[in-house]
């Protein structure tokens, strides 16, 4: 197969007039003779030139207000409304969005004096294409009148189709793996084209989809696609970006809640043999892309995608449906570079060993072979706050949902139904002002929960107790800005590429739109966070404190648009790690809710890690493959026990995946929360959740036993809904989740149940 499958890239860029193209280094480049190769160290350098000049089309990009209005009017009516449909009205003077000023200055250069225009939408459909040709055909409409209106406006790049630009990508094989890398910086294109994204070896080791290939994605827990099977011409391609949603980027609403993918890794297994590709460099602003394959001679493709460009879709004004692009003052020029492993196995479970033996190795990871009882993981919500009339008038108060002292009360019944168990006790809402705490510069417990001393108090009574306390330390996110206290909302704030601040928010779990009342967070310049940290460090020394939570580190991460103090969000994840390691220099132990690759080395307990895959019409099943990696380096715990919907499949998927539990609890009764910004925390009250807790955590305690702290080492299917996970120490476990006995070489599983086994 030729043309886009033998493409070693596909890139998508943005011509002068808005529009998004699709182009592959074959159709675009190699094809006409243009590129360039020169041998270097070990491998090659090869200079792919897209761009081919082509028919100018006869339609105008941009019209001034009385020329187009003259125009249409040798039109019929619906011919008329469609035209309005098709070339989008601009007034200069009610544009709001200073960046989109700017765009229209640069790209019309009249616009400041005529004021009003029309410009043709961005990306019109080939149907619009067509009919806009017709109606300026029956208009007689010349090359000539072309140039002259657009030149009327003081736009001159009418050939649209001319922008080209070079994009070098050198190979190298070294240390048994092919290197892919692009230097950005050396990337040249004309002015009157915008790089996108590029996709990097889409098509490698994908020809074997014809012979029950499949590729391997970190999705949630971790996914496979079978890259054989045929799909509908309509299936959507899979794409998700590595380490979460970067909150710079403001959404306005989500698709969907989903599971991050934390590793940089994705893969391919065939009868003969696997791949595995690691995104060394640039992993922070790529992504996975996969596409379905659609007929008997098409091929699946699966590569990572970067992204060259970050831009917003902005509103001209408040009034307007149509949006324009609004682009920060520079692009991303962070170095882009792939590994790739040829491994002589054929199981997604070698990919996953490799990947973990290349991380203990070159990332500094601690490989354990000690096993341990398997931790109980909590997560108790001090306070929070709320509008309550006091002498008429709504005023902000604060509640408490669990003091320090009935925290210890819920830690001591912990103890007593678990006490084998390491109690490992995350503390959110612990400061003053709860959950919707100032920036975190000082040890400021809040006085309504015991204040300094009562969470000093509690961490003496835990010592007896085999747990552990990780209040959160959350030097990301800033959720009230007080007075004095070395916070400003309008300065010291990451900023959006519209330039306001930016702030992470909550979405609702129901239609996925932000919460206006929820819990928004101002995010913090990640360059400053280790100097706050400093003084948090200084102001806790001393006083017995052995461990933090650092709730979204190892699952957020965001960059900066601020033009004084712009940042790439591959720049960002240094000061995350430089934050890490400092803390856990200082000897404290650290948490957090997620796992990000570049946090694993200081990590000691990562949790509310996903069990399943995300849901995506290409995925065909989970896998444990994320569990698989961590197992042995990182302790793990699941998502949250509050919102299983059976809490026998959540034990089993725990059981399978070798994770811990964890759950979330407050001392007081649920109905606390009526009414509140924080309803929506599902069945927390610990008097309600007692019981499941020690059900599922019994029964979890005593089918991890003999497993818990070794590496997975094989992970198989053995029949419908039955699985088999077997472990370094030489101890295995299998796992029923039908609703009758199954029969095996290793014994009887019962019916939604499991069975120890020795390895294999």
């Amino acid at each position: 197969l030729i043309g886009r499958y033998s493409s070693p890239i596909l890139v998508t860029a943005i011509d002068s007039a808005e529009t998004s193209k699709q182009m592959n280094a074959f159709d675009d480049s190699v094809k006409f003779g243009q590129f360039t190769t020169k041998a270097i160290t070990n491998g090659i350098r090869v200079e792919y030139h897209f761009g081919r000049v082509v028919k100018t089309p006869l339609y105008p990009q941009v019209l001034t207000a009385d020329r187009f209005n003259k125009l249409i009017a040798g039109l019929e009516k619906s011919e008329q409304n469609n035209m309005k449909r098709y070339y989008l009205e601009v007034n200069y003077d009610t544009v709001n969005d200073e960046q989109a000023l700017k765009n229209l200055e640069s790209r019309y250069t009249k616009i400041k004096n005529i004021k009003h225009i029309f410009v043709l939408k961005q990306s019109p459909s080939a149907l619009e294409i067509n009919r806009i040709n017709q109606y300026f055909t029956k208009l007689q409409y010349t090359p000539d009148m072309q140039m002259e209106d657009q030149a009327a406006v003081g736009y001159t790049d009418v050939d649209v189709a001319r922008g080209n630009f070079i994009i070098p990508v050198e190979y190298r094989l070294a240390g048994g793996r092919l290197n892919a890398r692009i230097p950005v910086e050396e990337i040249k294109a004309t002015d009157n084209i915008k790089l996108d994204t590029v996709t990097l070896l889409p098509y490698m080791n994908t020809a074997a989809g014809f012979n029950n290939s499949q590729a391997v994605l970190p999705d949630g827990s971790g996914a496979i696609i079978e890259l054989s099977k045929i799909r509908s011409g309509g299936t959507p391609d899979y794409e998700e970006g590595f380490y979460g949603v970067d909150y710079s980027l403001y959404q306005k609403n989500m698709t969907s809640l989903k599971s991050n993918l934390y590793l940089p890794v994705y893969g391919v297994t065939t009868p003969t043999g696997s791949m595995l590709a690691v995104v060394q460099k640039a992993d922070c602003t790529s992504s996975v892309y996969a596409a379905a394959r659609v007929s008997e001679q098409d091929m699946g493709a699966i590569g990572a995608k970067f992204k060259l460009l970050d831009y917003a879709k902005v509103l001209l004004t408040s009034n307007d449906t149509e949006t324009v692009n609004s682009y920060p003052d520079r692009s991303i020029q962070d170095e882009i570079a792939v590994d790739f492993t040829f491994i002589n196995a054929n199981q997604w479970t070698d990919l996953a060993a490799d990947y973990r033996q290349s991380l203990e190795k070159e990332k500094g990871l601690v490989g354990k072979s000690d096993q341990n009882p398997t931790p109980i993981l909590a997560n108790l919500i001090g306070a929070v706050d709320d509008k309550q009339p006091i002498m008429g008038f709504p005023r902000e108060v604060i509640v408490p949902l669990t003091t320090f002292k009935q925290a210890e009360e819920i830690v001591g019944k912990l103890n007593h139904m678990f006490p084998e168990s390491p109690l490992i006790i995350r503390y959110s809402g612990w400061r003053k002002g709860g959950l919707k705490s100032s920036v975190l510069n000082r040890f400021d417990a809040e006085g309504k929960l015991g204040g300094n001393k009562g969470i000093l108090s509690l961490l003496d009574s835990m010592n007896g107790m085999n747990a552990k306390l990780f209040p959160d330390a959350d030097f990301q996110y800033v959720y009230r800005d007080n007075l004095f206290d070395g916070f400003g909302a309008t300065k010291d704030v990451v900023r959006f590429i519209t330039r306001e601040s930016a702030f992470k928010p909550e979405y609702n779990k129901a239609n996925f739109m932000p919460e206006e009342s929820g819990l928004n967070g101002y995010i913090y310049p990640p360059n400053r966070m280790s100097k706050n940290a400093d003084r948090f460090l200084k102001a806790v020394k001393g006083k017995a404190f052995t461990g933090f939570s650092l709730p979204y580190l190892a699952s957020d991460l965001a960059g900066n648009f601020d033009k004084n103090n712009y940042l790439t969000r591959n720049q960002a994840k240094d000061y995350s790690e430089e934050l890490l390691k400092k803390l856990r220099d200082e000897g404290y132990e650290l948490m957090s809710g997620g796992a990000n690759a570049y946090t694993l080395p200081y990590l000691s307990y990562a949790v509310n890690i996903s069990m399943e895959a995300n849901s995506h019409p290409l995925i065909d099943r989970s896998i444990p493959f994320v569990q698989m990696v961590l197992s042995g380096v990182v302790k793990y715990g699941a998502g949250v026990l509050n919102t299983a919907a059976d809490d026998s499949y959540y034990l089993l998927k725990c059981i399978e995946t070798g994770s811990a539990m964890y759950f979330t609890a407050i001392y007081e009764d649920n109905s606390k929360l009526k009414g509140t910004n924080y309803s929506d925390f599902y069945n927390v009250s610990f008097g309600q959740l007692e019981k499941r807790i020690e059900h599922v955590g019994k029964q979890l305690s005593a089918a991890l036993k003999p497993v818990y702290g070794s590496a997975i080492t094989k992970h198989t299917l053995l029949s419908d809904g039955v699985v088999r996970v077997d472990y370094a120490n030489g101890k295995g476990i299998i796992v029923n989740y039908n609703q009758s006995n199954v029969t095996t070489e290793a014994g009887v599983i019962p019916a939604v149940g499991w069975l120890h086994v020795e390895g294999r």
